[in-house]
């Protein structure tokens, strides 16, 4: 056996980051640092330009920062003062005040909103520095933390005031919330520039939390580093040496702190091949004693050969692309002799220690690897290992080791070292590990195959002025000048509103009379969700008449004394079941027996068809605001759509799966265009049946829809309270939806439908017991479906439901899940780059009862924390799940291998759409917008026909479609390859085409491989305009897109 060889080898991966943010770790303060005495304060702007929802959410931040200490007499202590136009003393507490959380955060949860006149911060700086810090215990560190949203109005004094406190050697924080407070004064208040932190609104508090946490305890702080060990596991070692050098590795781990904000470890085992099995990944372990652990239990694989390339290829390759961007990345190559296959490390930037030389190596090639013959350490045996542990653990060292001072320096020298790291044609560099294995074959690490660890959405402006041009500001919905409504139902009482009756006789120039009116019972026809017949005829009258109440659904017509109709008017009266009722009943005591749920909350779906994030800003302002400011919503801010239209996205949220996975699975027997009967059960609205709720579905169209839209819709009714069949009798309703079809009659059909909504709370919700839970889904289309501009139409409607929910007090029993499937698909706005990003971009709001936060804070924080995680209606869909199961209590962490995580568990901040399984066409992880290709014309042609022939390619054996050919090329722009999807030696391009016949406007991603010359579409090809009447000649949903019908062609093409 031969001496060891150590390598260690060192990237640092973080391009374009603030300086503080490469030296430290943006998380939470280490468990070991958590109870070191320190002296924290508070001083919160208390003012009237903050929302009494915004100074909430502030106290929430407050609490939730403490929560990252331990709060004791001993320990860590706070003080805190508001102030607006003077400082509230009468809501002041000192230092001593409070000596442990519970009573910490009843007091701060006791602060009252004051509303103040002025933003005084100089005053209540100098008021701390008087009245509070004194009451600091002596040589222990204090920290002041001041947040606000706005400049002082006497910014001279404010300055002086934070130069006194920086004279008493205080930390200061500046946290600056909006565009209101300038960075001059922030700088003013802090101690310096790390010391200064800005979020665009108060919900954004939770970005900052744990960095603000990990720097006010950075006196125990460790800069965090992902550590990867390469083991060599062959014959040559030896059971017992093995067992040495994995002693060795147990005790050089014992001055690091292990956790996932810290130090990071991985470990794979090599011999003559790759022990992957073994591999101990970095997200596995969360603490030292359980990675000690684990590597003493990886046993000798005694392996016949000495594979050393292989084992840094796999390291590469496996571990590289899971580190985090903000950490030193070292890797530890461990082996006895020399690889049997010859392999070369040739780096372009310095980033290696080498560790022990072995006499076949020459010294030469070592330091050549190492970058500075400073870190070539030596070792004869496994038995002398410990003789240079302590220099290998001064070259990684962290925190607050001996070596920090050196470890800083090493750590600025990677920073500079990787510069340019990533993609630049020009000054880029590139880390080649060339692997002579085997069949000599080379491996090509160049910084476009490193994917970007945090997915970071793009930044658009919702007003912007460059999409002024595209919008069509659409005035309030007002049905007014549609066929009146001439009877309404009040108690089960259809009567005649006399004061419409002019106006509904108006197109007979008055000379006729109302003659009689007349009510029909609908029901939907057996098996079928495509025919609604009638099942009753009431007798004639012209005041009022009593409904049937076992009628459910109806339908009223008037007629003038010529028998001509004049009105026709729907309701639907909620009715329950009582046999159903006793099922539920039961069911609910069984839920409640056997799964112990802590609440039992209704669930309430509003969902809206085509509205991205940013246009719901734009168009709803109202809505938004209600939502977010009386309501306290929690919208998540990167959430990512699944598909191009409604069904990709709605099942998954609805069943966690997709419509491929149920098609695949033999067990559902589910036919992509048949009955959607197959896979009911799998709903999550079933899901809820089986627990005792009781579940409503509500739609406005007969075909778009998830569930119908080339589909056969539900045979079998699907829930309890199912608002089909008005539906079906009132789409072919012209004298109702003349001339705006938004309307019923004189209504508004969002408000008409939503009726059905308000119906269930009445039933269902209306006790504080709430031992009858309902799940609601409801999905309206028509208002956005066809026209994103309409949706400026509705937002007086919408903010009426909110109102007229919260007046119900029903909402003390009920979360409200807000969302939409994508983004607009259709129009001139898409063809911008700020459409192109929105299609991708739905938005997803959460509103729950008031009380709620109080009693389950953990839960609140942990969606705060994930508003700014990458989410899909896959983690919609868990959460569902665990609202329906409710514990009360933050699950465990989430991992970048599952999808589908629930709101109420962290979800990774690495997570991307990889991870997530989003595709990559729909991504919206990029950093910046695609660059217009600097590509010959001829390419683009070239680019474009490739596109056309994917059109193409997926209407074979459709003779009925018309042939594709390009009109233009609209346009080539090259994406930044920022995903794993991407492959190295690759361009990414977004092209745009339009086709002929029917002026089709068609998009897709393509890849150019640098290699072969060969350029292929990505992912699915999307239209972006209307494919309405070019189609109707195919009955597939995934293909009228693309057809152009050529019975069509063949009229368009006749001589005139």
């Amino acid at each position: 056996m031969g001496p060891i060889i150590f390598i260690l080898a060192a990237a640092f991966l973080v391009p374009g980051l603030d300086s503080h943010l490469v030296k430290r770790q943006t998380d939470n303060c280490p468990d070991e640092c958590k109870g070191v005495p320190l002296e924290i304060s508070f001083i919160v702007d208390n003012s009237a330009s903050i929302w009494r929802s915004n100074f909430t959410t502030g106290l929430w931040f407050v609490q939730s920062f403490a929560d990252e200490f331990n709060i004791g007499a001993d320990e860590v202590r706070v003080s805190f003062l508001t102030y607006g136009d003077r400082v509230y003393t009468d809501q002041s507490f000192d230092f001593d005040t409070y000596s442990d959380k519970k009573r910490l955060n009843l007091a701060i949860d006791s602060i009252e909103y004051k509303a103040g006149l002025a933003t005084e911060t100089g005053m209540a700086i100098d008021w701390y520095l008087e009245n509070q810090l004194p009451k600091a215990r002596p040589n222990v560190r204090a920290v002041l933390i001041v947040l606000t949203d706005g400049n002082s109005q006497q910014p001279e004094v404010t300055k002086a005031a934070a130069r006194r406190a920086a004279d008493k050697n205080l930390d200061v924080f500046a946290i600056g919330v909006g565009n209101s407070v300038s960075e001059q004064e922030l700088h003013n208040i802090a101690t310096d520039g790390r010391h200064v932190f800005r979020v665009g609104t108060y919900d954004m508090l939770s970005d900052i939390l744990r960095r603000l946490a990990y720097e006010a305890c950075n006196a125990c702080q460790f800069d965090p580093v992902d550590l990867a060990f390469v083991i060599d596991s062959s014959q040559s070692i030896g059971e017992y040496n093995f067992s040495l050098g994995l002693k060795f590795i147990k005790e050089f781990l014992e001055p690091f702190v292990i956790n996932p904000s810290s130090v990071r470890v991985a470990a794979i085992m090599f011999a003559d091949k790759i022990y992957a099995e073994k591999e101990i990944p970095f997200e596995k372990y969360h603490n030292k004693k359980d990675t000690q652990d684990a590597f003493l239990a990886l046993p000798w694989m005694h392996g016949t050969r000495t594979e050393t390339g292989q084992g840094i290829d796999y390291m590469v390759k496996n571990f590289l692309p899971r580190t985090r961007p903000h950490a030193a990345h070292l890797g530890i190559v461990i082996t006895d002799g020399r690889s049997q296959s010859k392999w070369l490390l040739s780096l372009t930037i310095d980033a290696a220690v080498t560790c022990n030389i072995d006499s076949v190596l020459d010294r030469e090639e070592l330091e050549e690897i190492a970058g500075d013959p400073a870190r070539v350490l030596h070792a004869d045996s496994y038995r002398t290992l410990n003789t240079i542990k302590e220099a290998l653990t001064d070259q990684t060292c962290v925190g607050n080791c001996a070596g920090r001072k050196r470890f800083q320096i090493i750590l600025t020298m990677l920073v500079v070292w990787s510069c340019g790291f990533y993609l630049g044609s020009k000054d880029r560099m590139t880390f080649r590990l060339a692997s002579y294995v085997n069949q000599n074959e080379i491996t090509d690490y160049s910084g476009s195959n490193l994917p970007s660890d945090i997915c970071k959405f793009p930044e658009i402006d919702p007003f912007d002025p460059s999409i002024e041009t595209h919008l069509k500001r659409k005035p309030p919905l007002n049905c007014s000048s549609n066929t009146p409504n001439l009877v309404y139902l009040e108690n089960d009482e259809i009567k005649v509103d006399s004061s419409k009756l002019k106006q509904a006789l108006k197109p007979n120039n008055g000379r006729r009379r109302l003659g009689f009116c007349q009510y029909q019972a609908l029901e939907r026809k057996a098996n079928t969700d495509a025919k609604a017949i009638v099942t009753f005829t009431s007798v004639k009258f012209k005041r009022s008449i009593n409904l049937n109440n076992s009628h459910e659904h109806i339908k009223v017509e008037c007629f003038d004394t010529n028998n001509t109709a004049i009105s026709r008017s729907y309701f639907t009266v909620m009715r329950l079941d009582p046999e159903n009722e006793q099922i539920y009943d039961d069911s609910y005591k069984v839920h409640i027996d056997k799964n112990s749920p802590l609440e039992t909350l209704s669930i309430l779906m509003i969902g809206i068809d085509g509205f991205s994030k940013q246009h719901f800003t734009r168009s709803m302002p109202k809505t938004r605001d209600f939502l977010l400011k009386e309501l306290g919503a929690l919208e998540m801010h990167k959430h990512n759509k699944l598909g191009y239209s409604t069904s990709p996205n709605v099942v998954p949220l609805l069943t966690g799966r997709t419509n491929e996975e149920f098609a695949a699975d033999s067990k559902w027997q589910f036919q992509t265009h048949g009955s959607m009967d197959q896979i009911n059960a799998a709903f999550a609205w079933s899901d809820a049946r089986r627990l005792g709720y009781r579940t409503a579905l509500v739609f406005d169209q007969v075909t778009v829809t998830a569930f119908h839209y080339e589909r056969q819709g539900f045979n079998k009714k699907p829930v309890d309270h199912y608002l089909r069949p008005i539906v079906l009798e009132s789409e072919k309703d012209t004298l109702i939806r003349t001339p705006n079809k938004n309307c019923y009659g004189d209504e508004a059909e969002v408000s008409k439908l939503y009726d059905y909504i308000l119906q269930l709370f009445h039933h269902y919700n209306s006790t504080n017991t709430n031992r009858t839970p309902f799940f609601a889904y409801s999905f309206l289309a028509r208002l956005t479906h066809n026209d994103y501009n309409m949706a400026f139409s509705g937002d007086h409607l919408y903010l009426k439901l909110l109102k007229d929910l919260r007046a119900t007090n029903a909402l003390n029993n009920t979360v409200i899940i807000w969302f939409s499937d994508h983004g607009e698909r259709f129009g001139a706005l898409r063809n911008t780059y700020t459409g192109e990003m929105e299609t991708n971009t739905p938005y997803l709001f959460f509103v729950f009862p008031p009380w709620f936060e109080k009693k389950y804070p953990d839960l609140i924080r942990m969606l705060r924390i994930n508003q700014n995680r990458l989410t899909s209606h896959f983690d919609t869909y868990a959460t569902l799940q665990d609202l329906l199961n409710f514990k009360g209590v933050v699950g465990p962490k989430g991992k970048l291998t599952e999808r589908s995580i629930s709101l109420f568990r962290e979800i990774p901040v690495y997570r991307t759409c990889p991870h997530a399984q989003i595709p990559w066409e729909y991504c919206a992880c990029f950093s910046s917008p695609p660059s217009q290709a600097n590509i010959p014309v001829g390419l683009a042609d070239y680019m474009g026909g490739i596109l056309k022939e994917g059109v193409m390619s997926k209407l074979k054996k459709k003779e009925q479609c018309s042939k594709l050919s390009v009109r233009t090329v609209q346009k080539v722009v090259e994406e930044k390859a920022t995903e794993k999807g991407a492959q190295p030696g690759f361009r990414y391009f977004i092209v745009s085409i339009t086709t002929i016949p029917g002026e089709a406007q068609f998009e897709a991603k393509m890849s150019f491989d640098l290699g072969s010359n060969r350029v292929k579409v990505v992912g699915e090809i999307d239209r972006k305009n209307s494919y309405q009447g070019q189609a109707d000649c195919v009955d597939t949903e995934e293909l009228k897109k693309y057809c152009y019908c050529e019975s069509l062609s063949m009229v368009t093409s006749k001589p005139q």
